[in-house]
């Protein structure tokens, strides 16, 4: 039999394999896309845990879309394990970047401590392109988990002429810290302030 026909016929049969990957992978993604909108979050993380899903996508992918799953679904058990086990991984610096963002941002909200603790000395090890993160995130450490009060005089000057969600995040941080230092009246009304603003960006109202 000639082998030039046997190259061109597999490597025919091996661009249809590609095509129809391709088309199914599109397929799969869309339709956990709606099961996550749809808040169909046990049938999404079926979904990631079948064997076409783990044919058609990287691992790493499946467990992501699977930990923001139990974040939307709040079951924190699963997420942290599946936050231990991606964190454990190797992997690209944009991907750990994201990873340690985003597990950072949930140990925060949940006072884990020790290991936002971790993470946050992760990310003042990062370059100075990440100045801006850094701050933020050793802002949000102090506040929420050491209970400081240390920025309070700085954001409510920063407060009178910001506008939009940032104005929403001041109010929401110096809520956090009148709550911190005891005084409970202004932390209602920041809150107060914080609500409103994100009511209003996101109705669209000026």
């Amino acid at each position: 039999m000639d082998m030039r026909f046997i190259t061109v016929g597999l490597v025919v049969i091996m661009a249809a394999l590609w095509v129809a990957s391709a088309i199914l992978r599109r397929q799969m993604y869309s339709k956990m896309e709606r099961l996550f909108i749809t808040g169909e979050y046990d049938e999404l993380i079926e979904m990631t845990e079948s064997r076409l899903a783990q044919w058609l996508f990287a691992s790493y992918n499946l467990a992501y879309l699977r930990l923001n799953a139990y974040i939307a679904k709040g079951d924190d058990k699963h997420a942290l394990e599946i936050f231990d086990d991606l964190l454990r991984r190797r992997l690209p610096k944009r991907q750990r970047t994201d990873l340690v963002l985003k597990a950072f941002s949930f140990y925060i909200e949940r006072g884990a401590a020790k290991q936002a603790k971790a993470l946050l000395d992760e990310i003042e090890g990062w370059d100075e392109k990440s100045a801006g993160i850094k701050s933020e995130c050793r802002l949000m450490y102090d506040i929420v988990i050491c209970k400081k009060t240390d920025y309070i005089d700085e954001m409510e000057e920063a407060f009178e002429s910001t506008q939009g969600m940032k104005r929403g995040q001041l109010a929401y941080l110096l809520g956090l810290q009148y709550e911190n230092k005891g005084d409970l009246a202004k932390r209602d009304e920041y809150m107060k302030l914080a609500s409103s603003e994100v009511e209003r960006q996101v109705s669209g109202r000026v």
